[in-house]
């Protein structure tokens, strides 16, 4: 979508909106596809939308969805401060503007991803193994500094007792099976 065809689009959402809701909706937005990372788009509260052109570009049929969907936010906080984010006012203004009311996309986002983090093998204390992402990694290594091994939990709440050492980009379980034999 072009930068003239997007603000075409954002004008029309903003005069059916100032036709239901009257002038409190105020002007239209400022516009930025400067987005990036898994995001479809943004609204900050007061006069910004941000898009992520990459993305939405890979799957335009999109654009209008998300157009709407960031245009709604923007009236919503204009008319109810207070309002949830996707509250019953901002689903009432999302489709009273054509919106399909979906609060996330379902975009195939793996090419858009803005970073990949490294992920730890790590023993258990029932024998098993567990990936942890590099946040995690650092948190575990210094709680097994401070506490000698223990303090660290699984999600499944197996304490863990050393790191194996391997280490791997992206997510452990996309680049192997998760039932991986023991070492």
């Amino acid at each position: 979508m072009t930068q003239e065809q997007l603000h075409q689009l954002v004008n029309q959402c903003m005069a059916k909106a100032i036709t239901l809701y009257g002038e409190g909706v105020g002007d239209s937005p400022e516009i930025r596809t400067d987005l990036r990372g898994q995001a479809a788009g943004q609204a900050h509260a007061g006069n910004l939308i941000r898009l992520n052109q990459p993305l939405l570009d890979a799957n335009p049929q999109q654009w209008q969805a998300t157009v709407i969907h960031e245009i709604a936010h923007i009236i919503t906080w204009r008319l109810y401060p207070r309002a949830k984010a996707h509250g019953w006012q901002w689903r009432e203004i999302n489709a009273a503007l054509g919106g399909e009311g979906q609060v996330c996309h379902q975009m195939d986002t793996r090419a858009h991803r803005a970073r990949t983090l490294l992920y730890y093998c790590y023993r258990t204390a029932n024998g098993g193994e567990v990936w942890l992402s590099s946040i995690r990694h650092r948190r575990a290594q210094k709680n097994l500094k401070r506490w000698g091994g223990t303090g660290y939990l699984t999600a499944k709440g197996d304490p863990i007792e050393y790191w194996i050492g391997e280490s791997r980009r992206g997510s452990p379980s996309q680049t192997e099976p998760a039932d991986r034999a023991s070492l």
